[in-house]
């Protein structure tokens, strides 16, 4: 994840830059943005920071689940036990006072006692007892247990220990009345000067009379004296609030507060001190753990309790200790897995950088570029001899990216001669020893791929340098390629295009559109060369041409281009030409010239910025190749052209020829059913044309026919047709005739041109001619073109008729035939 460093504030005329809030809101934006935003992760955002995040979540769940369940089973353990030894301690208190009880009923049963008690003699009960009490030690092996006397009125008599008269307290009134009243033993606790005190009261009956009682207790400290507790456990036992220890014999009170018995461990005081203030028993104080036993009286009555202590330092140490332990082996394991991904995503980084290189590399046809890798030689694992193998030529291949059946190239897949053997590249051990690393295996593949490239670009440059015949020097780029192809497939189009063009204007125009479209030229002409005159006009003017090639155009052998039939260009040369005509600080002028037929028939020029040359100096070869497409076509359209005029016209007149009458009618015919007109036609005939040619010869009748044709033609709008229809014979015709009479207007004024016109004999001598003329009008006088020539060629027979060098106009009345 990116942060955001603050940007440093350099002083200025101004004071301190300081970054726009909108830029800083911005970038914060964008970076909140990219963080929700996955698509827009990284490699490290993805696998190695998410998982990290998501590895360190866990172990931290993990870690935190695992030590409740640690610390919840170390105080299980504890508390079981402290069960077991509330068991134990609550088996210790019934099997005292079950002695307690045997030993008051023992002596309750003695003849002895019954009648000290009966006649108060206490030296009698003094030597009872010590007999009584040795029994005991000896069976029991306990210390003898002190045993208190009353009389009938509960009155205490006499101890076997000590004989001082001591009142019984109210709880132990309460169990000798409960004795008294059910003439049985009773048992249970109650407060005593030392503190809590097991009891049990036995009455001592003869003859069905009460005579008194015997009581034996023991306080709970010499209970917890003779048990031996394990290293870690305590026991405490506590009045009840309100429940005093002092003797309350006489009805006095006492003024001792509650006495505590306790043992074992170290940390008991200090706990029970936190219970005194508290006066609540908590689950535990520290490492101290606790569990209550009620305490009560002979009649059920709750008195104290009695508190079991376990000392669980070492359980919950040792749940500590498994809770380090399992920290530090997730520490170290998380640590582990994310290192071992963070090398890994950073070789796969490592790697997609280094091919990002390569496939950057190799778009400017630097195929030098390669991956790391050592592979396994298939000539030294299974010394293959077949020398004509691009492997064995080149033994840094991987021979199954070359030859096997996973080759990259088709002209060499399936080629390996351990492929009939292995039936499989998978089965032999040159592909087994490649295997196994998936980047190592894609370097090789990347690294053919180069190579593959590398040698593809390379023949297609040579075929491209054959094609325009350039020489670079250098291996054509992707785009270079890319452009050239499309180019070519555009010069491919504009060749087919050209095929069905009709005349020179229709290619001008294909020129011009696809110099304008395809290579963004503004200033650019051409010029056609006229071989005949010497001249040049352009026939594609966008550089006003006038201007700079006025002298040119009458006469050609001033254009550099045309004069040596090669580029000419102002790139390193200005004043290379006369006639570039720009201004060369800011622009440059090139020339190519179009060789037709052997010699430059046209010569193509444009003008560019002088910034712009790097993109049209690339584009040079192709603006060439255009070139040469069109010139073979505007040569074959001149060459049909002149072929088509030497067809059309007559050699001698130069006026249209009969021929040239048919097809133009064919086509006048669907014309004028669009777009009907009045059309006139003349037929002229020269008057006594033979007498020339045998007065004169030949040769003076072919010059009497061009002046005439001459004349005729001068006589005539460039839009009217002349045509040598015979011999001597010529028809004229006369296109969108508006007014009636019009036709023999235009035949009487060429009549009298030909009549005053002297023309001259080879010889130097002139004579004058004159012409009979019919004419005919369209539609006027025939629905079709071909009846109103023949109408017009009646005419002309009655004006040879009536006697020559006159005019007449067609008249139904001339026509007398059935078909013309």
């Amino acid at each position: 994840m990116s942060t955001i460093e603050p940007e440093l504030q350099t002083p200025t005329s101004s004071g301190p830059r300081k970054s726009p809030p909108l830029e800083n809101s911005f970038r914060i934006g964008s970076i909140l943005t990219r963080m929700f935003t996955p698509k827009q992760w990284g490699l490290r955002a993805r696998f190695v920071y998410t998982t990290g995040i998501l590895l360190l979540i866990g172990a931290l769940v993990t870690l935190f689940t695992t030590s409740h369940i640690l610390h919840d089973n170390a105080e299980n353990a504890i508390r079981e036990k402290l069960i077991d030894y509330e068991l134990l301690i609550d088996r210790q208190i019934e099997q005292t006072s079950l002695l307690l009880m045997k030993t008051t009923a023992g002596a309750a049963a003695l003849k002895t006692i019954a009648e000290a008690l009966q006649n108060n003699s206490p030296e009698t009960l003094q030597k009872t007892m010590l007999r009584i009490s040795d029994k005991m030690r000896i069976s029991t092996g306990l210390a003898p247990t002190p045993l208190r006397f009353y009389d009938a009125g509960d009155i205490p008599f006499a101890g076997i220990l000590k004989h001082a008269n001591t009142d019984a307290s109210q709880r132990q009134q309460g169990m000798l009345k409960a004795a008294r009243k059910r003439l049985t033993s009773v048992t249970g606790i109650h407060p005593g000067p030392s503190g809590l005190t097991i009891g049990a009261v036995t009455p001592v009956i003869a003859e069905g009379k009460y005579l008194g009682a015997v009581e034996a207790s023991v306080t709970f400290s010499e209970l917890f004296q003779q048990l031996d507790l394990p290293s870690g456990y305590g026991l405490a036992a506590l009045p009840a609030v309100g429940v005093q220890s002092a003797d309350l014999s006489n009805g006095g009170t006492g003024s001792a507060g509650p006495a505590t018995a306790e043992q074992g461990t170290t940390d008991l005081p200090e706990a029970l001190a936190k219970f005194k203030q508290s006066g609540s028993y908590p689950e535990n104080v520290g490492p101290l753990y606790l569990r209550t036993l009620s305490l009560r009286d002979h009649s059920g009555a709750r008195i104290g309790d009695l508190l079991l202590f376990y000392d669980g330092s070492l359980i919950l140490q040792s749940s500590r200790d498994w809770m380090t332990f399992l920290l530090w082996m997730t520490t170290f394991g998380v640590a582990f897995l994310w290192i071992s991904l963070y090398l890994n995503v950073k070789r796969i980084q490592d790697f997609l950088s280094r091919m990002k290189n390569i496939l950057i590399a190799s778009h400017s046809n630097n195929f030098n570029q390669r991956f790391e890798s050592s592979p396994v030689h298939c000539l030294e694992v299974l010394n293959c001899g077949k020398k004509d193998c691009p492997v064995h030529q080149d033994p840094t291949r991987v021979c199954y990216l070359e030859t096997g059946e996973e080759a990259i190239s088709p002209k060499w897949r399936n080629t390996c001669v351990f492929l009939k053997k292995y039936t499989s590249c998978r089965s032999c051990p040159v592909y087994a020893l490649h295997h196994g690393d998936e980047l190592m295996e894609m370097r090789h593949v990347v690294n053919t791929s180069m190579r593959l490239w590398g040698n593809f670009l390379g023949d297609v440059g040579n075929l491209l340098t054959d094609v325009l015949r350039t020489d670079s020097g250098r291996m054509p780029t992707l785009d270079d390629i890319s452009l050239y192809l499309e180019q070519m497939a555009r010069l491919t189009t504009y060749s087919h295009d050209l095929q069905g063009v009709y005349d020179n204007e229709e290619v001008y125009r294909q020129m011009e559109w696809v110099f304008e479209n395809h290579f963004a030229l503004e200033s650019f002409g051409l010029m056609e060369v006229n071989a005949s005159d010497n001249r040049m006009h352009p026939v594609i003017n966008r550089l006003d041409l006038e201007q700079s090639h006025r002298e040119v155009f009458v006469n050609c052998e001033l254009c550099r281009a045309k004069r040596l039939a090669e580029p000419v260009m102002s790139v390193s040369n200005p004043v290379l030409c006369p006639n570039f005509g720009v201004d060369h600080t800011t622009t440059l002028r090139c020339c190519l010239p179009m060789v037709m037929g052997g010699r430059v028939g046209a010569v193509f020029t444009f003008a560019v910025p002088r910034t712009a040359w790097s993109r049209y100096r690339h584009d040079l070869p192709i603006i060439k190749k255009y070139l040469e497409e069109t010139a073979p076509v505007l040569s074959s359209l001149r060459l049909l052209k002149v072929s088509k005029e030497q067809a059309l016209r007559d050699p001698l007149t130069k006026c249209h020829n009969r021929r040239f009458m048919d097809e133009y009618l064919m086509q006048f015919e669907s014309l004028h059913q669009r777009s009907p007109k009045q059309v006139g036609f003349i037929m002229a005939d020269l008057d006594f044309f033979k007498m020339v040619n045998d007065e004169h010869g030949h040769l003076a009748g072919d010059m009497i026919l061009q002046q005439v044709a001459n004349i005729l033609r001068e006589n005539i709008r460039k839009s009217d047709l002349l045509i040598r229809y015979g011999g001597e014979e010529f028809l004229i015709m006369l296109m969108e005739i508006n007014n009636e009479g019009a036709t023999r207007e235009v035949a009487e004024k060429l009549r009298k041109a030909v009549e005053q016109t002297p023309l001259k004999l080879p010889s130097g001598a002139t004579l004058k001619k004159t012409l009979s003329l019919g004419t005919a009008d369209f539609p006027g006088d025939a629905e079709q073109l071909y009846k109103t020539i023949k109408y017009a060629d009646v005419a002309l027979y009655r004006a040879k008729g009536e006697g020559r060098n006159r005019v007449e106009v067609f008249n139904p009345e001339m026509w007398t035939e059935t078909a013309y």
